[in-house]
């Protein structure tokens, strides 16, 4: 297995759930080759871990279901099975299943130059956690009994969904 079909793997196991799904060109540019979308495809038709990594869930950009190594009538059913409605070979209410954004989960807290607090998610991205009502109403991130109690909590890393690099302390 090549480095570049192991990250598909593991960032299409982690990322990608059930009754969901990506396009070869999404996952592409979430693992950081946002041109890649047919090494993508390569990678999925070569999928030894199927279906506990779910090469299933990748489809083409038109909501098509795209190629599949097995049979395309058990990617059809392993989709339906997941609550995804297809007809005639493409996904009914693709937009609305499509995975466009990643949730990380928080693993630390630190703040910033303002004394604005930032969550350090698992990915290695920083994202800002204020509470500033009306906007924004967080009351635990006030406490250090609240942030504690929100470890593990899973927020949309946009940084992520982008393909940017990992965030570093200055």
């Amino acid at each position: 297995m090549t480095p570049f079909q192991k990250k598909c793997y593991e960032t299409l196991k982690r990322d990608v759930h059930s009754g969901s799904v990506i396009t070869y060109a999404g996952l592409a540019k979430l693992i950081g080759h946002p041109n890649a979308h047919r090494a993508v495809g390569s990678a999925m038709n070569k999928n030894p871990f199927a279906p506990e990594v779910p090469c299933h869930r990748v489809v083409k950009s038109t909501g098509e279901l795209g190629g599949f190594a097995q049979d395309i009538k058990i990617k059809r059913r392993r989709l339906q099975k997941e609550g995804i409605k297809i007809h005639k070979g493409k996904i009914v209410n693709f937009k609305d299943v499509l995975s466009t954004s990643v949730k990380r989960a928080i693993i630390g807290f630190h703040q910033d130059d303002l004394a604005d607090w930032v969550a350090e998610l698992e990915c290695g991205h920083f994202q800002h956690v204020r509470h500033d009502p009306p906007w924004i109403i967080r009351p635990w991130v006030i406490k250090k009994s609240g942030r504690v109690s929100n470890i593990g909590l899973r927020l949309h890393c946009k940084k992520c969904t982008d393909g940017a690099p990992k965030d570093t302390f200055k």
